[in-house]
């Protein structure tokens, strides 16, 4: 979130499925919400809060057809009110917020037994004394937590995009058939409750968001030493609640939603939509209420501002990469056009010009280099004494490797292999490296070799003669793909299949180094380019190299 905008007020009437304002009587039965669209801010997929309110006002009849929805884009009149079981406010909030000035009206709605959704920034209403650092006690805070349930307030709560872990979702029948899942946002958290005397709200998606997330000193957003202590202890946060108001009336709050994109998310979806009818004083069905994914083109739409360069087909992809649980850092490609790749998490080992980030052991220097865009390992002059290995220092567990080798021979004969160190670490005071090792060479492509460990293969290609006609001995590339997770390897050479091992040993570590091999005896030179890495969600409990017995 950045500095605040004032809200501007439209003059039009946004209807939502019915196509038209409220609709004639309702059946004793339905339910009517009214969505309340502040104006949109902040940029190319962000705050897009008129997008958003479409796309959800839209989406909820056909989850839940017993409700009708409408759309508004200024404070509701004393008729909508009257007609609506529940308000959705969608906006940007503090002194934007489209609530100020109307929490009577919004106080007698509730008193009526009528509920409040607050999304996102519209979670936090503007303080009477705006410019106070400490805005507990300030009446309009106060007034409004008693209302809604929770406040996002200024020198309190937290803003900061993050990748919250939400594993233990309440059991709250706004969290019906809402399973555990992660969230790429900007989701607000250290939020000041109300008063038990005024009621007690029910936390519905705790965490424990990272430290990184607060900033140093003192600033109305991202810093303040509440927030600093409470993650110190490590007290348990919350990004969404659910409030049974004791004077009448329901509340719901999720402070997601900086990103249209999270829209798309199946369990965001849902427990909204869910939180739509239990504030209504409707009854969500026990697997929840389910809505049809948006695709990349509704997404799109109703923007409001220029598009960047994302395609449909890009930000498709993008959208199955986050329902599938990568977090995507939207706001990165906020400016330009979507890169895929670097949204999937891939990151590449290799410079293409120096060996900047790569570890070589003293004394080996003179078999490593760069040589026309490639990291080339080995001699076509002398023979390799013994196995060389140049190594990347960080650790690495669950991950998605990609990266092209060729092996390009010299005089003689000798032992002419190479190889990639999976989850592997140095021998100590040794040039050689322990761990798995995916083989390369004549008579190896696609083997899986425990390298320096248990001294075999341990892994042979389910179909041999198909591998070695895809790999190009000698001065071609070949092009290697291999994937970590859990006790599971898998690999492809030239995108044929060639390993899938599972570790049957407990206690193998399933984490380790990444290492490129030279194979000691030959006059020979290996190449290696275009090293990208994905890491992928840890396996928890998995034996590390930290914890293993040392003479392995």
């Amino acid at each position: 979130m950045k500095e605040p905008l004032f809200f501007v007020f439209a003059t039009v009437l946004l209807v939502g499925n019915t196509g038209s304002p409220a609709q004639e009587p309702k059946a004793s039965d339905s339910k009517h919400v009214l969505f309340l669209a502040g104006a949109n801010s902040h940029g190319w997929g962000s705050h897009k809060h008129i997008a958003g309110s479409i796309l959800l006002s839209e989406a909820l009849p056909k989850g839940a057809p017993g409700v009708t929805t409408e759309m508004i884009r200024e404070w509701p009149n004393a008729e909508q009110l009257a007609q609506a079981d529940a308000l959705v406010i969608y906006a940007d909030g503090w002194r934007s917020h489209p609530a100020n000035g109307h929490l009577e009206e919004l106080k007698d709605f509730m008193d009526g037994g009528k509920g409040v959704v607050v999304l996102h920034w519209a979670t936090g209403i503007e303080a009477a004394g705006s410019a106070a650092k400490e805005q507990g006690n300030d009446p309009h805070r106060i007034a409004w937590r008693n209302l809604v349930g929770a406040d996002f307030e200024a020198y309190y709560s937290i803003s900061n995009f993050y990748t919250s872990d939400f594993q233990k979702p309440a059991n709250h029948p706004v969290m019906n058939g809402v399973p555990p899942f992660t969230l790429y946002d900007e989701c607000y958290y250290h939020l000041r409750e109300c008063g038990v005397e005024e009621g007690k709200i029910e936390r519905l998606l705790p965490l424990h968001p990272p430290a990184s997330t607060i900033e140093e000193g003192l600033t109305p957003y991202r810093g303040n030493d509440f927030a600093r202590e409470s993650i110190e202890k490590e007290e348990e946060q919350f990004c969404a609640w659910a409030f049974e108001r004791p004077d009448g009336g329901r509340a719901f709050g999720f402070t997601g939603g900086h990103f249209h994109w999270s829209w798309a998310r199946d369990e965001a979806r849902k427990m909204v939509m869910n939180g739509f009818v239990w504030t209504a004083g409707g009854e969500v069905p026990e697997e929840g209420i389910d809505t049809p994914r948006p695709a990349a083109a509704q997404m799109l739409e109703n923007m409001g501002v220029p598009n960047p360069g994302w395609t449909e087909e890009a930000l498709q992809k993008a959208l199955d990469l986050a329902q599938a649980g990568t977090p995507v850092a939207w706001g990165k490609y906020a400016r330009g056009a979507l890169d895929i790749e670097e949204a999937a998490g891939w990151r590449s080992l290799f410079d293409g010009e120096t060996l900047e980030g790569w570890d070589i052991r003293a004394g080996e220097e003179k078999w490593w280099r760069v040589v026309d865009g490639a990291i080339e390992g080995g001699s076509m002059k002398e023979r390799v004494p013994h196995n060389t290995f140049i190594a990347w220092p960080e650790p690495f567990q669950n991950f998605e490797l990609k990266l092209s080798l060729r092996l390009i021979s010299g005089e003689g004969d000798g032992f002419k292999n190479s190889g990639v160190q999976i989850r592997s670490r140095r021998v100590p005071d040794h040039h050689e490296m322990s761990g798995y090792q995916v083989d390369a060479g004549i008579g190896w492509w696609g083997k899986l070799y425990d390298e320096s460990r248990r001294n075999k293969v341990i892994a042979e290609p389910a179909d041999a003669a198909a591998v070695t006609d895809a790999a190009h001995d000698w001065d071609e590339w070949n092009h290697y793909r291999i994937l970590c997770e859990g006790p599971r390897i898998r690999g492809w050479v030239n995108g044929v299949a060639a390993i899938d091992y599972t570790e049957p040993e407990p206690e193998i570590p399933l984490d380790g180094l990444i290492g490129l091999q030279a194979h000691g005896g030959g006059k020979f030179v290996v190449q290696f380019k275009d090293i990208t890495i994905r890491e992928l969600p840890p396996t928890e409990g998995a034996p590390t190299w930290e914890n293993a017995d040392p003479k392995d």
